[in-house]
C-alpha cells in the first residue's frame, strides 16, 4: 500500500483484470473506471489489483475507455 501514498499529486495505475484505468490523487481514495463512471475503492482492495503506469499509458487506457479525467 505504501506505493500509493505519494508526494505527487496524481499516481496512475491499471486496475483489475480488465486493465481499467485508475488513479490517486494525492493521499485520498483511489478511483477506476468501471465503463460507466469513475468509482472508489479501498486501498486494500486497490493494492491487490493495481499496477502503476506511466501518465502517458493512462491517457491511452482513457481514451481507449471512452471516458473522460
Amino acid at each position: 500500500m505504501k506505493y500509493m501514498l505519494s508526494d505527487e499529486e496524481y499516481s496512475y495505475y491499471k486496475y483489475g483484470e480488465w486493465d481499467a484505468p485508475a488513479y490517486c490523487r494525492g493521499n485520498s481514495f483511489p478511483q477506476f473506471w468501471n465503463g460507466k463512471e469513475w468509482k472508489q475503492v479501498s486501498f486494500l482492495k486497490f493494492a491487490d489489483n493495481a499496477v502503476q503506469i506511466s501518465e502517458e499509458e493512462f491517457k491511452k487506457l482513457v481514451e481507449q475507455n471512452g471516458c473522460s479525467f
